[in-house]
């Protein structure tokens, strides 16, 4: 998103083969105010440790109901961006 809608000038394509940071979503996000983007971000930075097809723990399989949480954290990670493209007229 700071690549495509200029939020960093000198940004460059990302490469999306490399991890994200946490603290640095949290930061882009940080604008957007109608939703509770620390919680939304750190939920789904949490869900994506605990999968293990994506990182070496599988601590989501001892969820109660990991595909909810899944669900729930995608909803959550959908509204935070209709909220950041709406704050930017995208």
């Amino acid at each position: 998103m700071a690549f495509i809608t200029h939020y960093e000038p000198n940004a460059k394509r990302p490469n999306y083969k490399r991890y994200y940071k946490e603290g640095d979503t949290k930061k882009f996000y940080a604008q957007v105010k109608n939703v509770d983007v620390d919680n939304i971000i750190q939920e789904a930075h949490i869900l994506r440790n605990a999968n293990p097809l994506s990182h070496a723990s599988a601590d989501l399989i001892d969820r109660d109901s990991p595909s909810k949480d899944i669900r729930d954290s995608i909803d959550n990670l959908n509204s935070l961006i209709d909220e950041f493209c709406q704050l930017r007229g995208i």
